[in-house]
């Protein structure tokens, strides 16, 4: 049976209201890996809130940090030979 429209909507709305009640941790890790990602993408650390939240630890924290430094150095060399090639 093929749902259209309006119906297809609220069946979807319902499967997805269901799923969320059935699989709480499930959601709670995607959540929790999306702010790290988005993190990460983003160049800033999660905010406090998102921390407690998603209890995200120190380790992964200091690896998250690691990572934007990296990414932070690797920016500006790379500023650096671009301004060079045009000036």
């Amino acid at each position: 049976m093929a749902f259209t429209g309006e119906k297809k909507r609220e069946w979807q709305r319902e499967y997805l209201k269901k799923y969320v009640q059935e699989h709480p941790d499930r959601i709670t890790k995607y959540h929790r890996t999306a702010a790290l990602e988005r993190a990460r993408k983003s160049g800033y650390l999660p905010a406090k809130r998102t921390i407690a939240k998603y209890e995200i630890t120190s380790a992964e924290l200091e690896q998250l940090a690691s990572c934007l430094v990296q990414s932070a150095r690797a920016n500006e060399e790379y500023t650096e030979r671009t301004t060079t090639l045009v000036a």
